[in-house]
């Protein structure tokens, strides 16, 4: 009888334990995708350019910074549960807002983006490039705080 005690309190901690992990759900596409990005690569008429390389784009909230001095700013809007996941990106152009309309999709810290690049009032069907079409696929990637003390200086 002087077991059922330490029993009783293995049972509990094992489902505090269970109960934490199920609270503990998974980020949605709108938390992962906020922070600092950074081109690595870029596709378009199925060849890899690298001239983009290094460019850097800020989600925050459902702003979208271009470049890290705030050169270019858009508003976005995600549809996570489309498939593709959709991704609109609305700035001004001459005075009006202009729309591109692309689908993404995230692999750990690298984030994928595709669009027209002719025709952006169009969505992609698929993420993707060809030799015979106008997409265009951005590649990011995170950028860690580490990278972001390297990139000011310190380390």
């Amino acid at each position: 009888m002087k077991r059922l005690p330490h029993i009783a309190i293995l049972l509990a901690v094992v489902a505090f334990v269970a109960a934490d992990k199920g609270e503990k759900k998974k980020k949605g596409d709108a938390e992962k995708i906020q922070g600092k990005w950074t081109v690595v690569e870029w596709h378009r008429k199925g060849k890899v350019r690298y001239d983009q390389v290094g460019d850097v784009l800020t989600f925050s909230g459902k702003k979208i910074v271009f470049g890290d001095n705030e050169k270019e700013e858009a508003v976005f809007n995600l549809r996570p549960d489309k498939k593709p996941r959709e991704l609109d990106i609305t700035s001004k152009s001459d005075g009006k807002d202009f729309t591109f309309k692309a689908v993404y999709d995230f692999s750990g810290d690298m984030l994928k983006i595709c669009f027209l690049g002719s025709q952006k009032q169009r969505r992609p069907e698929k993420m993707g490039t060809s030799a015979d079409d106008d997409r265009i696929v951005w590649v990011l990637k995170r950028v860690t705080n580490d990278e972001n003390d390297k990139g000011n200086g310190k380390k």
